[in-house]
């Protein structure tokens, strides 16, 4: 079929593509001024809720908590715990070996300490002093009394306990501190030394190297091991439930098989069971989820790009351990640099982060109470979250419209359909009342125009359906006239034929046609009819009985002669047939197929087809039904014959 376009389509197609381009161009302004709004509410919900969280923190705790702690001994307890000293601070660490991280267990009197170690039996360790010639005596269960305090006979560099045994060393040398027991050498110098299981007794560190050292009882070396990576200042060793952990920044794990180190836990021994983080991280984490922020922290800034996390208000995977390192985008370091240096807060535009990819920043100062900035307390959201929102906003809008258009358009078409489909309804009316239909009815009850206008179709169609039975019983009439008149004609040139227009009388009977009741003539003529007609019909000279299925005619004329006459004067006649008695034999012609059942004396009966003509020989006890009437044998009319 061959496309053709006039200058209407071609303007149509012109002012659709206009509509579309516009509608687009409409549609990137409403979504960019959403976008810019709701950029704008972020921002100042990023200010309140950074400046919220700084002025809500304490700054001498945080001042006090982000400060790393510098493990320079540590032994294995009795508790399933490690326990380090800091030879900064002068605190004695319980270490958590899970996490890697550090709880204040006691403050020492004094900070000047070089060494510890640990009874693997009973919680109590020993300290030695700075000076290498004083130990310290703690227990670490019950109520804590003054330390023991007692003097080395010679100067120490470490002290061990091994087998409920303290051993003192000094350079390779072993010596025991409280028993009589020969001293012991190493086999090579180490940097530190801790208890090893068997068949290992101690493990140590090169001093020239980083090496982990295997030596037995004897103090003979068993192993050497390069420890990979390389790189970490070491500074003690200590075994806990068969794993060897080392001190350094952080906790590390040592495969003494491979020598390999893992650097599992965050730099600092920072620990997340430390009083300070949960008094707060509750409220960063409640305080995240009710304003709908992706990050909510405390950060400190090292140096260069260098910012480490404190406090983390996120759970699960995103959530960041105390100590945590990351690196700020170069275009947000002088914004950092500003915030913690000066004071001065900032709000940072959608940057990508190499850990949290594309975020909007916000940092306020924390102050301590001596109005120094310790931290920045940060409130961050993720550029998806505001795409999400904007894209909720302009779809809401969007929806509301088209939830609107829907409801205008259903109104409409509700309206529209209260006026059309009595009207519809009306119109069909009208054309099936043109086609004859003359009872329809239109159903339209209510009392304004259109009401009035289905009420005058109403009584036209009744006028008409009075005037159409009127007509059809007028034409019903005509036609039983016309019919009676052929039919009267008929039989009178019959009988004329036939001479029985003198002197014939038939007895008018509702019984079946047979030999005993057919007195006069030759013959039996009958036709039958589909519809019942009046019971008696009086003819000028002979009288016809008419049963409900059948009309009989007595006549002297042959079978076929009477059957022709008969065919030609009424052509609308559809079958008929011609009883001789004399011979019982019955002459059947018809001008559309038809069933006739025969029956016998013993009651066995079949069917007869008659297509256009056929010849029967009844044998006495026979009958012939029509339908379900006897109209040949018998001696009464039968009704509800077998089928």
């Amino acid at each position: 079929m061959k496309l053709t376009f006039n200058f209407q389509t071609l303007i149509l197609l012109t002012m659709t593509v206009i509509l579309a381009v516009a509608t687009a161009i409409w549609g990137a302004a409403v979504y960019q001024v959403i976008y810019d709004i709701i950029l704008r509410g972020f921002d100042r919900k990023l200010e309140a809720l950074s400046a919220g969280a700084a002025e809500f923190t304490d700054g001498d705790g945080h001042a006090q908590f982000q400060r790393p702690y510098k493990v320079g001994a540590m032994c294995a307890g009795a508790d399933g715990q490690l326990y380090g000293l800091d030879t900064e601070r002068g605190m004695l660490l319980r270490i958590n070996p899970e996490d890697g991280g550090a709880i204040e267990e006691r403050r020492l009197t004094d900070s000047a300490w070089r060494s510890m170690a640990c009874d693997s039996e009973q919680q109590r360790v020993w300290l030695l002093a700075g000076d290498g010639k004083l130990i310290n005596e703690w227990m670490l269960t019950g109520e804590q009394t003054a330390p023991e305090l007692r003097a080395m006979s010679a100067e120490a560099d470490q002290l061990i306990y091994l087998d409920g045994t303290l051993w003192a060393r000094r350079g390779q040398t072993l010596m025991a501190v409280d028993a009589d027991l020969p001293t012991l050498t190493l086999e090579q110098e180490v940097a530190t030394l801790a208890p090893a299981p068997a068949p290992s007794r101690f493990a140590g560190l090169a001093v020239a190297e980083q090496t982990l050292l295997l030596f037995d009882a004897e103090g003979k070396l068993l192993q050497r091991q390069p420890l990979n990576p390389a790189g970490y200042d070491l500074n003690a060793l200590a075994w806990l439930n068969g794993k060897l952990y080392a001190a350094a920044e952080s906790l590390l794990t040592v495969n003494p098989v491979s020598g390999i180190l893992a650097e599992n836990f965050a730099p600092g021994y920072y620990s997340e069971a430390h009083p300070f983080f949960q008094r707060y991280v509750s409220a960063y984490q409640n305080t995240r989820v009710a304003a709908g922020l992706t990050f909510l922290y405390t950060e400190v800034h090292l140096g260069a790009d260098q910012i480490r996390y404190i406090l983390d208000g996120s759970v699960g995977d995103e959530h960041s351990p105390p100590g945590y390192l990351d690196v700020v985008p170069e275009d947000s370091v002088a914004d950092v640099t500003l915030a913690q240096s000066r004071g001065q807060a900032f709000v940072s535009d959608i940057r990508e982060w190499e850990e949290w990819g594309l975020i909007k920043v916000s940092a306020e100062p924390i102050y301590s109470s001596s109005g120094k900035i310790v931290a920045l307390a940060g409130a961050d959201v993720d550029i998806g979250v505001i795409r999400d929102k904007t894209r909720f906003a302009l779809f809401a809008v969007l929806f509301v419209g088209a939830g609107l258009l829907l409801l205008a358009g259903s109104v409409s078409y509700r309206v529209s359909q209260s006026l059309m489909r009595p009207l519809r309804n009306i119109k069909d009316s009208a054309l099936r009342i043109a086609a004859g239909y003359h009872d329809t009815h239109v159903d339209y009850p209510a009392g304004d125009e259109i009401g009035q206008l289905a009420q005058g179709l109403n009584e036209l169609s009744s006028r008409l359906a009075a005037q159409a039975r009127q007509s059809e019983t007028y034409q019903r009439a005509l036609t039983r006239g016309r019919e009676l008149i052929a039919l009267e004609h008929a039989l009178i040139d019959i009988g004329n034929e036939s001479g029985a227009d003198r002197g014939l009388a038939v007895e008018c009977t509702r019984e079946p046609v047979d030999s005993g009741r057919v007195g006069v003539g030759n013959a039996a003529l009958l036709w039958l009819v589909d519809d019942a007609g009046a019971d008696n019909l009086e003819l000028r000279h002979q009288r016809v009985l008419i049963q409900e299925k059948c009309r009989v005619l007595l006549t002297r004329h042959p079978a076929e002669r009477a059957l022709d006459l008969l065919f030609m004067n009424t052509p609308s006649l559809r079958r008929a047939a011609c009883w001789e008695p004399e011979r019982r034999a019955l002459a059947i012609r018809c001008h559309a197929p038809f069933r006739l059942r025969l029956l016998e004396a013993d009651g066995a009966g079949r069917w007869l087809d008659c297509n256009d003509s056929m010849s029967l020989l009844l044998a006495p006890g026979q009958r012939l039904y029509w339908h379900e009437y006897c109209v040949i044998g018998g001696s009464a009319a039968v009704a509800g014959a077998p089928a």
